[in-house]
């Protein structure tokens, strides 16, 4: 039996209770050419919308949703934004290791100036122990915990108060108590 056709229609045309999908093809230049390219640097790289485009480069705003959404279009984008990412991840640590150097330079400057001494040495001094810490070299109690240095011992005042004061008492009673602390395998040979 053959399907039935629709006659209201015409003959050969499907009836409207078959399922027929659309056929929908993307548009795609037969020519990739440099104004699309320019297109698509600009939509990812300035953030420019459709309608800005078209009005540039003479077509309407869909055209422009067509050439950005082609697969030419995303290996542009992709290497465009590739590019970006290699100049900021290369650029920010120049660019901080720059500043640091440009810091060191003032703030010795600062350190080196008598006058700026005279006339606020606290601040002065505040400013440099900022410094040593900001550099790894001055840390106090919380932030050394944890820590591993060769031969590297970080004490709180308090605590350094009391190991000051146990060494005073300690020459004080050696002092006033002769003891003979030679090793015995020393006092043997």
């Amino acid at each position: 039996m053959t399907a039935p056709t629709n006659t209201k229609h015409g003959p050969g045309r499907p009836r409207k209770d078959e399922y027929r999908p659309a056929k929908l093809d993307r548009w795609r230049p037969k020519e990739w050419t440099p104004v699309y390219e320019q297109i698509v640097v600009l939509s990812c790289g300035m953030n420019r919308s459709n309608v800005e485009l078209g009005e540039m480069f003479g077509f309407t705003p869909q055209h422009v949703s067509n050439i950005l959404n082609t697969p030419e279009a995303s290996l542009v984008r992709r290497r465009v934004l590739e590019t970006l990412r290699e100049k900021v991840d290369g650029g920010i640590p120049k660019r901080l290791s720059d500043l640091a150097d440009k810091a060191t330079q003032r703030v010795a400057q600062i350190m080196y100036d008598d006058a700026v001494f005279e006339r606020s040495p606290f601040a002065v001094v505040d400013r440099a122990l900022r410094v040593l810490a900001g550099v790894g070299r001055l840390r106090n109690a919380e932030e050394s915990k944890g820590d591993t240095h060769n031969n590297i011992l970080v004490l709180s005042g308090e605590a350094a108060q009391d190991i000051r004061d146990g060494l005073r008492k300690s020459r004080e009673a050696r002092e006033l108590h002769e003891v003979d602390v030679t090793p015995k395998e020393l006092k043997a040979g």
